[in-house]
């Protein structure tokens, strides 16, 4: 039976002629709502798997890379395998190799030219010798990875109640519509199946 009345869509479908041309539109996008939503509290994103990370490439280029707000930015995972954290199944070791990663320089130590070497740096790093330089400086504390030393269940008990801090402490609002907590931005990849979070449209999901 037709509708009387045709339902309005908020959908807003963009078409590109390339991969290249989506990344160069994604970046702008989301640079213009990042500096959108800092001006209010911060500017909360959520991650997905494939190929996004290397479609945001352009964010660590030039004009984004210096002219974003990094230390505003709140990043999340829309879904994560329960693997450790440096395993190549894990979506978060997939967006810091590609998007997070920080790197440690060298600087003037015994005479040697400048090297890079890739480390993992934490809240503790001591910087004495080296000079600190990354691909976006997000702070490891706004960077809100699974605890992968817990089990399934209690990782998502744990993340649970760490939104429910930030929600608390109104750094991430409740959505009117759904009670949920409200992100910025949300990128979501597809698979060539339709696939979305590892919903396979194919297999029975529990």
């Amino acid at each position: 039976m037709a509708l009387d009345t045709p339902v309005k869509s908020k959908t807003n479908v963009l078409k590109f002629h390339s991969e290249e041309d989506v990344a160069v539109a994604l970046a702008k996008y989301t640079a213009d709502l990042s500096k959108k939503h800092i001006r209010e509290v911060s500017f909360s994103v959520v991650l997905s798997r494939g190929t996004l990370i290397d479609t945001m490439r352009k964010m660590v280029e030039s004009p984004y890379k210096d002219s974003v707000d990094w230390s505003k930015w709140l990043i999340f995972w829309e879904y994560e395998r329960v693997v450790p954290l440096n395993s190549d199944d894990s979506n978060y070791k997939l967006a810091w190799d590609g998007f997070l990663q920080r790197y440690a320089k060298f600087r003037d130590i015994f005479g040697l030219k400048i090297e890079f070497i890739t480390v993992r740096i934490n809240q503790n790093f001591k910087s004495t010798g080296f000079s600190l330089f990354w691909k976006v400086p997000i702070s490891p504390s706004n960077t809100y990875a699974i605890n992968d030393k817990l089990t399934p269940e209690d990782a998502a008990d744990d993340y649970e109640a760490r939104l429910k801090h930030l929600v608390d402490g109104k750094i991430i609002l409740l959505s009117d519509a759904s009670g949920f907590p409200k992100f910025d931005l949300m990128l979501l990849g597809m698979g060539p199946d339709g696939q979305v979070a590892s919903l396979f449209p194919t297999r029975q999901q529990r």
